[in-house]
């Protein structure tokens, strides 16, 4: 299945921290497909312990940008830098 516009930002902020195992990136996001990508890098073991939670900003009440969308906390051990790196190369053309 492609990624959308928003899935292949994400994986491209994925890069950023590489090598580090640990991934944590706050993102304000419009759609849910991000939810499949990161499920489907779960579920073929290249992450692991995937939590996605509102950010605490979030649940305030406070005004939002104008670009709506929810601010989430995306987090992940990374497994396999990689299968990682495979997968990006086919899914990041933008």
């Amino acid at each position: 299945m492609p990624l959308d516009f928003e899935s292949k930002e994400l994986l491209s902020e994925i890069y950023v921290v590489k090598p580090e195992r640990n991934v944590r990136i706050t993102k304000r996001l419009r759609s849910n497909s991000f939810f499949d990508m990161l499920r489907r890098l779960e579920k073929e073991g290249v992450i692991k312990e995937l939590a996605t939670p509102k950010n605490i900003a979030e649940k305030l009440d406070i005004p939002k940008p104008a670009d709506k969308g929810i601010l989430y906390d995306i987090l992940f051990t990374v497994n396999d830098w990689q299968k990682l790196d495979e997968f990006g190369m086919l899914n990041l053309s933008f």
